[in-house]
């Protein structure tokens, strides 16, 4: 507070009477509880009668097809020519820029 009005650290001057109030936080402890509950489980379910069929499914591996053997020599797929205009635009933003600065 200064002169009884609420204002930040950047409002001070040399010779202003102020008060403060000091602001502390006190650490919380906060307690875990564990709860246990009795019961009893459900009743079992009934066996099948023993005369019943029952079904029994199977799962088969799938088949692998047999792969290609990898060819001896790879195909070329790529080029300089991405690299050569990538290196031609940086020349060209260069030169722009160097000539910009020349002329400030």
């Amino acid at each position: 507070m200064v002169d009884g009005r609420q204002t930040d650290a950047f409002g001070l001057k040399k010779g202003m009477k102020i008060s403060a109030t000091k602001v502390v936080e006190v650490p919380q402890t906060v307690i875990d509880q564990e709860r246990r509950v009795t019961g009893t489980m459900p009743p079992a379910p009934p066996a099948p009668p023993a005369d019943a069929p029952i079904l029994v499914a199977e799962e088969k591996a799938p088949e692998v097809a047999a792969a290609e053997p990898a060819p001896a020599d790879l195909p070329k797929t790529g080029s300089l020519l991405p690299l050569v205009g990538l290196l031609g635009l940086l020349s060209a933003g260069a030169s722009f820029g160097i000539r910009a600065f020349r002329r400030a």
